[in-house]
């Protein structure tokens, strides 16, 4: 946690000089970064509320894309899913899903990579 937090802080004093801003991919990395690490602190509410962050970064992109959000979204499914917030888990993952569907197609090689990724950690942080 203390390495992810020094480079969030990082990112995050970065944004306040930079002439992009808060348009930073690595800012919106290492929100997603911080998200897991309050996920494996089981803090769930805060890995939720710096995922969210995560995902406004990412959307506000200069050349974003929708599906340049897939771990955080996946990510917040999980936190979600922990939380016992299962239609939020639900939405958050079917919406990022379908935007992978408009791109790879529906059952596509990449889309079962991102799940076997997300169930590998599920079990990962159920487990130990």
């Amino acid at each position: 946690m203390e390495y992810t937090s020094r480079f969030w802080k990082l990112r995050l004093e970065h944004s306040k000089t930079s002439t992009n801003g808060r348009r930073d991919i690595r800012l919106a990395m290492s929100y997603n970064q911080m998200g897991v690490a309050y996920m494996m602190m089981r803090d769930y509410e805060s890995a939720v509320g710096v995922l969210e962050q995560a995902l406004d970064v990412y959307k506000n992109l200069e050349k974003s894309t929708p599906i340049m959000a897939t771990l955080p979204a996946a990510n917040m499914g999980l936190a979600c899913w922990f939380l016992k917030r299962y239609d939020d888990a639900y939405k958050v993952l079917i919406d990022i899903l379908r935007e992978r569907e408009k791109v790879f197609g529906v059952n596509d090689n990449e889309s079962f990579k991102f799940v076997l990724h997300v169930n590998i950690e599920l079990l990962t942080l159920t487990f130990y």
